[in-house]
């Protein structure tokens, strides 16, 4: 029968009731007593460490963090400083800097001139003498590239001697030259040999020896054409060919009259050739007593 005395003992094991007979903030069950955490967790440096306290230094963590940042930087600016010195080390101050000038060993073949030769000049056998053009402004373009590529001067003039190398190698031959002119001619006609020279004539005339370049450089009829054109409304002059080329024809003195004063007859060989002949086919059965300016006694 169980016991009504209002004890809180639970029937049939004598122990006292939850809550009851351990005064509160007492030791734990088994007698145990929970200790503080003080131990450094592993992987904490102990200067990071506060062992009073039981807990991590917030203000030297930060501290040293701040200090491994400046470390990391400082060491990635001096790795900078020497990659930019061993890759630009060696390049001018500025792309402007570098100079046009051959290289110390020029290509096979080439010679390489910074000013024009003067006149007693002889290009030495086998030689192709090249003049750099330093207002080429491909010049420039080149600077600019050597200057972020870190090139030294040297390797600056070693690119200024591929490329003149590359330039000669795209000139024409003298064979090569000669055809082209030669098919121009053909297109100006029967006597355009000696129309080109008469027009080349009139222009040194006009002005100087600026016309010179135009033979060198006009090489189809229309353009020509529009020369001829402007000369003959300047001068007021046109090209007529001079017979007498072929064997057994005769010129007449109103046509060597005409030739002589024609400008070629200053300045082209051939043509004063052909004057001279001309006066000699004319005047070579001059009858008894008429003066003979090309008479052989």
């Amino acid at each position: 029968m169980a016991d009504e005395s209002g004890s809180g003992a639970q029937p049939g094991t004598g122990a006292p009731a939850a809550g009851e007979g351990a005064p509160a903030g007492g030791p734990a069950p088994g007698g145990q007593q929970q200790a503080a955490v003080t131990e450094r967790p592993a992987g904490v440096p102990e200067k990071f460490w506060d062992p009073a306290k039981g807990e991590l230094r917030t203000d030297a963590l930060v501290k040293g963090y701040g200090e491994l940042e400046k470390l990391v930087g400082r060491r990635q600016e001096e790795a900078r400083a020497a990659a930019e010195k061993t890759l630009f080390g060696n390049r001018p101050a500025s792309a402007a800097a570098y100079e046009i000038r051959p290289p110390a060993e020029a290509p096979e073949g080439l010679l390489l001139l910074e000013e024009p030769p003067g006149p007693d000049f002889k290009a030495p056998e086998g030689k192709t003498v090249m003049v750099l053009d330093k207002a080429d402004p491909l010049y420039g373009m080149a600077r600019d590239l050597a200057y972020r590529a870190g090139m030294s001067q040297e390797e600056f003039s070693g690119l200024i001697g591929q490329y003149a190398q590359m330039q000669v190698a795209r000139q024409p031959t003298a064979a090569q030259i000669a055809a082209e002119r030669d098919r121009f001619y053909g297109e100006l006609g029967e006597h355009g040999r000696e129309r080109a020279n008469y027009v080349w004539g009139q222009a040194k005339q006009l002005i100087g020896e600026k016309a010179l370049s135009l033979d060198g450089v006009v090489h189809d009829r229309a353009t020509f054409e529009a020369i001829e054109s402007l000369i003959t409304r300047a001068t007021g002059a046109t090209f007529a060919p001079i017979n007498g080329a072929g064997a057994g024809s005769r010129v007449t003195q109103a046509e060597l009259d005409r030739m002589v004063a024609d400008p070629r007859y200053r300045t082209d060989p051939e043509f004063q050739a052909r004057v001279t002949r001309g006066f000699e086919q004319l005047y070579a059965a001059t009858p008894a007593g008429v003066p003979n300016p090309f008479g052989r006694g």
